[in-house]
């Protein structure tokens, strides 16, 4: 190997003489230098576009150095611990990317998680390696092998990086590691090593080859600090194979199991995986070659196609186009601005304050895959539940006021899926939302463009005559109300039987909501009709402090 210069064997050196930078000017302030080291940083690094796709295999020591106590209670533990932050972090700031963790002890390498883009499979697996017997020494060689086996199979658009934390001053090799890091350099893998005990000669050369980093860590914290610089993604490379990326996003599918024609079938992912393969009706399926996958991001084994939902890819944007530096604004020009926000604020505060003076309800009845419909008619059509639907007319059309009538919102759908001999609901002011519709459906009694709209006119025209405000459907405006400021309750009809559906409730954060044990005038008994069953259950909003 190439001798490296001097200071570079000292990994003390980057903490050497610092102080020297800075120099007071005349009045003995240190403000210019500061604006100075500040402005190079920024021009360094305001240009640089960051990778949008990583590939990372992680490699964890488990030799039997990892059992000191230098950091409590010892190495092991603490680094995994440290890890399960790493990897939430990682994959908040990289949606679209994957991670793979490899560990390695007695001369050998083994995966402990395949590479792949879902952060909780990787926290389960660090939480059981905690019990891990540390034994041996660590072999360096086996462990970029086993990763290089994995990532040179990656597309030539991603960046592909491994990661090793090293606790031991040793690795037993069984070829020369010189000529793996000659491959690692061709392959454009990038290696970074962050050491628990000191520098090591062999892993300054790998990182300087492969244009990773180097660092050892000084104490817990510091370690920390070390791990979350590998969250942000790395430069992207100027040679990379190509600008534009074909990309499929496949849609969840869940297959019902009371559908005959549905088979159930191995994910693609199972390939490559050492927990085994395992059926399942439902997944995300290539929209090139129908190949099925178990969890988003992935490459297709079939067609090469990545494959990823528009969210994660919608998160990832930002680091394409890094943000343009801070400049900074006299206070005298914002005046104007401070004058407008603050009337948006009124405007707004005043919009949102009407609908807060009432509470407001839900009513639905869902399956277990919380399904509460399927072509636009209830899942379990056409078989009715009359006593469901007494429940249903009851508590939407009884006031608590005698000489008022309960709001029925409903969207266009909704609206549109009853019975035309039974619209409008009876006893019950019926508002219909619709940006389409230029006139107020017949039989209809008013109409707003959304869900808003519709409490403003509750609580102005027509407040003196409304009691209850009631939400019958359909999903986004059930999610709507779930989202919308102030108290709420949700009452639930749980169908203990599935049918197959194509629209779904949004699931009930149980930190937003509580389950009420009774509530006045809903059974609390299991309910049966037709050989279904079902329970009534009522959820109220937890009451939180508005700032």
């Amino acid at each position: 190997m190439d001798e490296e210069p001097e200071r570079a064997k000292r990994w003390e050196g980057g903490y050497e003489r610092t102080w020297e930078v800075l120099k007071e000017d005349e009045s003995g302030s240190l403000k210019a230098t500061v604006e100075e080291i500040l402005f190079q940083v920024i021009e360094s690094h305001g240009q640089v576009r960051l990778g949008m796709m990583r590939h990372l295999h992680v490699v964890i020591d488990c030799s039997r150095s990892m059992d000191d106590h230098d950091l409590k209670p010892n190495r092991l533990t603490s680094t995994l611990k440290l890890m399960e932050s790493f990897v939430d972090e990682y994959f908040d700031q990289n949606p679209i990317s994957q991670l793979g963790i490899i560990t390695t002890k007695n001369k050998r390498a083994e995966k402990l998680t395949d590479l792949a883009g879902n952060p909780k499979n990787h926290i389960v697996a660090l939480k059981k390696a905690v019990t891990t017997l540390c034994v041996g020494e660590p072999s360096l060689y086996n462990s970029l092998n086993l990763a290089i086996q994995t990532l040179k199979h990656m597309p030539g658009h991603t960046s592909r990086e491994i990661l090793i934390v090293l606790s031991s001053l040793t690795t037993c090799d069984p070829a020369n590691i010189s000529e793996l890091i000659k491959t690692l350099k061709a392959l454009k893998v990038r290696v970074s090593v962050i050491g628990l005990s000191a520098e090591v000669r062999v892993c300054t050369v790998l990182t300087r080859e492969t244009g990773g980093s180097y660092h050892v860590i000084l104490d817990e914290s510091h370690f920390k600090e070390l791990l979350m610089l590998h969250v942000k993604p790395p430069p992207a490379s100027s040679s990379s194979e190509c600008s534009l990326i074909r990309m499929g996003f496949p849609p969840h599918i869940i297959a019902s199991l009371n559908n005959q024609d549905a088979k159930p079938s191995f994910s693609m992912s199972h390939l490559d995986s050492s927990s085994g393969a395992g059926l399942s009706l439902g997944g995300y399926f290539c929209p090139q070659c129908q190949a099925k996958y178990t969890e988003l991001p992935v490459e297709c084994k079939v067609c090469g196609l990545t494959l990823v939902s528009a969210p994660h890819l919608a998160r990832s944007f930002h680091h394409l186009f890094p943000l343009a530096a801070f400049t900074e604004s006299p206070v005298d020009g914002l005046q104007n601005d401070r004058k407008h926000s603050q009337i948006y604020r009124d405007t707004r505060s005043s919009a949102l304050a009407l609908p807060m003076s009432r509470m407001l309800n839900a009513i639905v009845a869902v399956c277990p895959d919380l399904g509460i419909g399927m072509d636009g008619q209830l899942p379990w059509h056409p078989v009715r539940l009359n006593k469901e639907f007494k429940h249903f007319r009851k508590m939407t059309a009884t006031p608590s006021v005698e000489g008022k009538q309960n709001v029925v919102i409903m969207g266009r759908k909704t609206w549109f899926s009853i019975p035309e001999k039974n619209r409008p609901l009876n006893n019950r002011i019926n508002i219909v939302l619709s940006r389409e519709c230029r006139a107020t459906p017949a039989g209809a009694h008013h109409l707003a463009p959304d869900f808003s709209s519709a409490l403003r006119l509750v609580e102005t025209e027509l407040a003196e005559r409304t009691d209850q405000v009631w939400v019958i459907g359909g999903s986004s405006l059930y999610k709507e109300l779930m989202q919308f400021p102030g108290t709420s309750r949700l009452f639930i009809t749980r169908i203990m039987k599935q049918f197959e559906c194509d629209t779904f409730l949004p699931e009930i954060s149980l930190d937003k909501y509580r389950l009420l044990p009774q509530f006045p005038g809903v059974p609390h008994e299991l309910q049966e009709e037709n050989g279904i069953q079902y329970r009534f259950e009522v959820y109220e909003s937890i009451d939180e402090l508005c700032i």
